[in-house]
């Protein structure tokens, strides 16, 4: 006698069935999102690779361009940006004193022949070129950090 209750264990259990394909679905998709996952970790973990190689850069340009010294009468504002404390807004607007002014004054005589000519420049005040004058070099001369001092007459 057949209990219809109790399937027989030769025929096709369509419950059974059903649990093996929702599982199977279940088990790919979490496959699916921790595949995704370990693409972001991996992706997050380069970029953060390339950004601290790119700082590295930075200061390692940042470093070789304020040993040499920084002539403002013909550094481009991303050279000037490297001075300590200026900023990528204040070397563009140096640049664009320099061009604007470079047609009122004589060929050949640079616009910035010391560093208090940078005075005019908004963004430059007293604190900055404290800051700045040790990286500046100027055409005419060594930067203000090996000039002699002056004994006043």
């Amino acid at each position: 006698m057949s209990n219809a209750n109790h399937p027989s264990p030769h025929l096709p259990n369509p419950d059974a069935e059903a649990r093996r394909e929702a599982f199977e679905v279940a088990r790919l998709q979490h496959a699916h999102r921790a595949f995704w996952i370990a693409v972001g970790l991996v992706t997050i973990a380069a970029l953060l690779a390339a950004w601290q190689s790119v700082g590295a850069w930075r200061a390692d340009a940042r470093d070789a361009t304020l040993i040499a010294g920084v002539d403002p009468n013909t550094a481009g504002w991303a050279e000037l940006a490297l001075l300590p404390g200026l900023g990528e807004s204040v070397a563009k607007r140096i640049v664009a004193y320099r061009e604007a002014r470079r047609g009122q004054i004589a060929d050949g005589v640079p616009v910035f022949q010391k560093p208090t000519d940078l005075l005019p420049v908004n963004g430059i005040g007293e604190r900055m070129l404290k800051k700045i004058e040790g990286s500046l070099r100027f055409p005419n001369g060594p930067s203000p950090e090996f000039d002699s001092p002056t004994d006043g007459g």
